[in-house]
């Protein structure tokens, strides 16, 4: 199955953390009561036109997994003109600067959460607790919070291997 596409199952179970996460709390309490079939035609936070332009970046991470996660982010680089030349048409000259500080983060099972970014492009890494042994099904995975948010699955605790083993 692509990584990338959730089954029906996995979209009712977000959708149901994201519409309990962001309803009001009569909301809330009615959810709690329902199905989670029920849960289906709650919508879930809409993209909005200032997150597609990368005004204000975050992403929301939800955690449908059945392991407490640990999740890194980490900005990918800034890259910016750093000079010009008009004699050798087309040499311009790259730079990335500044320093990059990761949020690392425990979410647990059955969770959602918004963290705010410093750039829309980000690199995350995930571990699993998986009875004391920590696993990881990617590293260093690149992702445009623009268009997408974070989404730990059971399939991805299935396909994960020991962190010990991953080469560096």
């Amino acid at each position: 199955m692509d990584d990338d596409v959730l089954t029906e199952q996995e979209e009712e179970k977000i959708s149901y953390l994201l519409a309990t996460k962001y309803a009001s709390p009569v909301i809330q309490a009615k959810c709690l009561g329902m199905a989670v079939a029920g849960m289906a035609s709650f919508e879930p936070a809409k993209f909005t036109f200032e997150r597609r332009l990368g005004i204000n970046p975050h992403v929301t991470i939800t955690n449908i997994s059945g392991k407490n996660a640990w999740v890194i982010l980490a900005p990918a680089p800034i890259v910016s003109v750093e000079s010009m030349g008009i004699d050798k048409i087309g040499n311009i000259s790259f730079s990335t600067t500044g320093d990059y500080k990761c949020q690392q983060i425990l979410l647990r099972n059955n969770k959602t959460d918004d963290y705010e970014l410093d750039t829309s492009q980000i690199y995350y890494s995930v571990f699993f607790d998986c009875d004391g042994k920590w696993k990881t099904p990617f590293k260093n995975r690149k992702i445009n919070t623009r268009k997408y948010n974070i989404n730990l699955l059971e399939r991805h605790v299935v396909d994960s291997i020991d962190s010990s083993e991953v080469p560096i």
